[in-house]
This record gives structure tokens, C-alpha cells and sequence, in this order.
């Protein structure tokens, strides 16, 4: 190993699962996703906030449109594995639940998912979305929904 005063240089350490499981790269909402040819994700406009903007002073029941987008790198794992999105209110109720396969292939290769996703809301809050790959929780993305009221111009 090369040495330089103060410090010592080594391997990069390896990390390990206690199970053949890929390695989450990313996990994000956002507007859209777009993937070329060649398998090159680019995700565009990453959100955490979405604010629903009414006359109406308390929010309305509506539809929410954004594109959730998933990228594992194989690792030790290969094959076929079940992927389960569940979107959970602030209440804790489910509201959402998408069911995937994700093909593996080992090493550094990508598996990519971008979902598009539509989501119905009533309330205000943080809404969380558990992903699940073959029944173990991976990561759990947030979506905070804000409401707005529309302020009157005058005219």
C-alpha cells in the first residue's frame, strides 16, 4: 500500500449484507424520469412537497400525478425478486399499494423502475412509501401534501 505522511492508504472496505440483497442506489419522487437507450436514467425535478391550491379553505379531495423512481445496483444478488410499493396516509392507512418484479443482474448492472403513480388525497400531512423487496423493508420515501388557498386578485 502507498503511505503518505499522516495517513495510510488501503482497499476500499467491502460491505456486506447478511443476505444476497442489491444495493438501493436511489429512490425518489419526482416529476418525471426519463431513461435512454443505453439503460442512463435521468430524473427530473426530485420533489418532497406537493401543495394543492383550492378556493376552498380547507383542502378538497383530489388526484395527485408524480412518478416515483427506483434504482438498485445488483450486487451480490441475481435473478427475480418481488418489489412492493405501499403508500401509507398520515393517518397510517394505506392508500396506495403497487406489486413489481425487478430483474437482478448482479454487480453493478441497474435495475430501474419508474412508476408512474396516481394517488387520491383528502387531507394534509406526510405521506410515507415503504419499499419492499421480497417482504424486507428497503427504504421509505416522504411526501409532504400542503394546501393553498387561492389568494383573489383584484381585477
Amino acid at each position: 500500500m502507498a503511505k503518505r505522511k499522516g495517513s495510510t492508504f488501503s482497499k476500499p472496505r467491502t460491505l456486506r449484507h447478511t443476505k444476497k440483497r442489491p444495493w438501493l442506489a436511489v429512490a425518489a419522487i419526482c416529476e418525471k424520469a426519463l431513461v435512454e437507450k443505453d439503460r442512463t436514467p435521468s430524473v427530473i425535478r426530485i420533489i418532497d412537497t406537493l401543495t394543492v391550491e383550492s378556493d376552498e379553505p380547507k383542502m378538497p379531495a383530489g388526484m395527485l400525478r408524480f412518478t416515483l423512481f427506483l434504482m438498485f445496483r445488483g450486487g451480490p444478488a441475481t435473478g427475480t425478486k418481488s418489489l412492493k410499493i405501499s403508500g401509507l396516509a398520515p393517518s397510517g392507512k394505506e392508500i396506495v399499494n403497487h406489486e413489481h418484479q425487478l430483474r437482478l443482474l448482479g454487480d453493478e448492472h441497474s435495475s430501474i423502475l419508474d412508476i408512474a403513480m396516481q394517488m387520491s388525497v383528502s387531507d394534509e400531512g406526510l405521506y410515507w412509501f415503504e419499499i419492499r423487496l421480497d417482504g424486507n423493508l428497503e427504504t421509505r420515501v416522504p411526501l409532504r401534501v400542503r394546501h393553498r388557498k387561492r389568494s383573489r386578485s383584484a381585477d
